[in-house]
């Protein structure tokens, strides 16, 4: 008995151990299938470079100059975070009366500390409206900013923030000297990330952005949005331009490898404007002015009444060539030009006129006199405008196209007959001419000569005519009875 019941206490201590062996060995055998045993493989990593450094030593060199540009300008650079107050509608209440409710609509900008005591610029476009403007700098400081004036039409504003300390600007460079091809880099913030740094050339000059009223730089340096304001630094660490826009023809207005600045010469005539006298102050000529095509300088469409221009003798279908000693491009040049004008010192309009050049001096105003407001063209039969020119005693035409060549770019009406003993005829008038100007304005049909007759015939009964004669020109005052 003694012996069987040690007998199947052997036995259950067995099965237990046995149950214990098998549970850790399932154990274990999850845990190596969890974590595996691999078996030590032979690899050599490369210690060597896959050129000889001492070969590229110019580009590592560079590669640092680079580096160290970026680490001296950046600083200098600075973000903008801008709030405007705003109410949207959300519905009516009970009474059917309109809900408003007020909201706080943020964006971002860049910009640059070119001063000592803490003046920065950027784009008007930037501040423009904005309730709040908050300037970061790249150590974190954060000020509220104080806009000191601006331009609209440069696009360039001056903010002011105040610290005991003094802060860290940067120089302009000269932008006249930029060359096509030369290395840039653009600093900003674009999409409200932060001071980024890109690199790149600069691919044009002399671009025309829209109604901009100067020729910009273009990079391919990458701007986004965000970056406006931000400074396109040449390898001096100076300011040659400020960053301004971009070009997309997506939905998505991002970099397209097309980028404008803003050269530095014409954003430092402003800013000096601005700290010194608290406006800018742009020379007015009183012209209105067009570009022809495929020929460099600026067609006079208009002159205004008693303007410097009309003063200096400058007449409608004039072809400016050269504004002070400076050979114009396009008439967007001639308008910065009068604009960089000293307003207080006789210029000099060198003009074409009947294929003679001519100069001219002028007086710039300091401020731009009203242009006549545009006339309204009413619409007149055939019959009708016979019956208008028989009553002025001669006919006339739109001048072709080869008149118009052979007088250079000349537009108007030509007199075909002139009624003898007819009171025009007793005052000059003469088959053969071309009006190209009524009062001081230009004019390029039969219908846009009557709508400006008539406009002053309402006032006064007589008007001053441009006439071309062959080679001369010359200004007939016509009374009308």
């Amino acid at each position: 008995m003694l012996a069987r019941k040690k007998i199947i206490l052997g036995a259950f201590i067995l099965s237990f151990i046995s149950a214990i062996a098998i549970k850790y060995y399932v154990q274990a055998a999850a845990i190596q299938a969890q974590n595996p045993t691999t078996t030590p493989v032979n690899y050599t990593l490369q210690q060597d470079h896959a050129i000889d450094i001492s070969s590229i030593e110019l580009l590592q060199r560079l590669d640092q100059e680079y580096i160290n540009l970026a680490d001296a300008v950046t600083p200098s650079v600075v973000s903008l975070e801008t709030s405007v107050n705003r109410v949207r509608g959300v519905g009516r209440d009970f009474f059917g009366r309109n809900l408003f409710q007020s909201y706080q609509q943020n964006s971002a900008g860049s910009g640059v500390i070119i001063s000592k005591e803490g003046h920065i610029i950027t784009n008007h476009h930037v501040i423009n409206d904005q309730d709040e403007i908050y300037v970061i700098l790249s150590d974190g400081r954060r000020y509220k900013s104080e806009v000191i004036g601006s331009d609209s039409m440069l696009d360039i504003a001056v903010l002011k923030i105040e610290d005991k300390k003094e802060f860290n600007p940067l120089k302009f460079g000269d932008s006249d000297k930029v060359k096509v091809g030369q290395q840039v880099l653009a600093i900003g913030n674009p999409f409200g990330l932060g001071e980024t740094v890109t690199r790149g050339i600069i691919s044009a000059k002399n671009r025309e952005l829209g109604d901009q009223m100067i020729p910009v730089f273009q990079t391919d340096a990458s701007i986004n949005p965000g970056n406006s304001g931000g400074p396109l630094i040449n390898l001096q660490g100076e300011i040659i331009a400020i960053n301004v826009a971009i070009y997309s023809q997506s939905a998505n207005q991002g970099f397209q490898g097309i980028g404008f600045s803003i050269p530095a010469n014409e954003v430092l005539s402003v800013v000096d404007q601005i700290l010194k006298k608290g406006k800018v102050i742009k020379g007015f000529l009183g012209v209105s002015f067009a570009n022809v095509t495929n020929t460099e300088g600026a067609l006079i469409r208009e002159v205004v009444a008693e303007s410097p221009a009309e003063q200096a003798g400058l007449e409608p279908q004039d072809f400016v060539v050269k504004f002070n000693g400076t050979k114009l491009k396009t008439a967007n040049h001639l308008a910065l030009l009068v604009g960089r004008a000293p307003v207080d010192r006789e210029v000099e309009i060198e003009v074409s006129r009947a294929n003679k050049i001519i100069t001219l001096k002028a007086q710039l105003a300091t401020k731009s006199m009203p242009t006549r407001e545009a006339v309204t063209i009413p619409y007149l039969s055939r019959q009708q405008m016979q019956q208008v020119f028989r009553h002025l005693g001669f006919f006339c035409r739109d001048i072709n196209d080869e008149e118009k060549e052979k007088y250079q770019f000349l537009t108007g009406i030509k007199v075909m007959k002139v009624a003898a003993g007819g009171f025009s005829a007793a005052q000059g008038l003469q088959q053969g001419d071309i009006i190209y100007g009524i009062n001081g304005q230009m004019i390029d049909s039969t219908e846009a000569f009557y709508a400006i007759l008539l406009d002053s015939l309402n006032r006064e009964n007589y008007s001053s005519l441009n006439i071309q004669r062959e080679d001369e020109r010359l200004k007939l005052d016509l009374l009308v009875e």
